[in-house]
């Protein structure tokens, strides 16, 4: 199971992002893989799960199906990513 994060650097949303993944490793002691959609791979991770809105995070299992995803500036609670991460590890 993978759980990333795909943002756009120098974005609205930014701080927003940073501020979700440092209170993630902050509370779960896990940390989540960030890509930016600006560079190769992370442009690769939208079209393959087709992300439009920006942070979007995103659930996989170890074959790269996708379990969860959540899209645009309403992020979820780290709770429900936890829960998430956890019944699909």
């Amino acid at each position: 199971m993978k759980v990333m994060v795909l943002y756009r650097s120098n974005s609205e949303s930014d701080r927003q992002t940073s501020d979700f993944l440092h209170d993630y490793e902050r509370q779960t002691g896990k940390t989540i893989q960030a890509v930016n959609a600006d560079d190769v791979e992370g442009s690769q991770t939208a079209d393959l799960y087709e992300v439009v809105n920006y942070p979007a995070i995103i659930v996989t299992a170890d074959d790269g199906s996708l379990i969860k995803i959540w899209q645009g500036p309403q992020l979820p609670t780290i709770s429900e990513v936890s829960y998430y991460a956890a019944t699909n590890a």
